[in-house]
């Protein structure tokens, strides 16, 4: 889905597993789902799973193989 959150400026926002980008995730076939990649519009990259990645201007995001960020 297109999972959305605010944060006051200078605050950090972490999302739990629970709540985070595998919350809605369906399959008939499996019940373990986890996050292998990840992109950021207008950004190269590299990303790398559980590892911060700084977004000049706007600040870090570190997105976890389990949803969680």
């Amino acid at each position: 889905g297109n999972e959305t959150a605010n944060v006051t400026e200078d605050t950090t926002l972490n999302v739990a597993a629970a709540s985070g980008l595998l919350a809605n995730t369906t399959d008939v076939d499996s019940s373990t789902f986890t996050v292998s990649a990840f992109t950021v519009a207008g950004e190269a990259g590299p990303f790398v799973i559980g590892t911060g990645y700084v977004i000049s201007g706007v600040g870090t995001i570190t997105i976890n193989a389990d949803g969680s960020y």
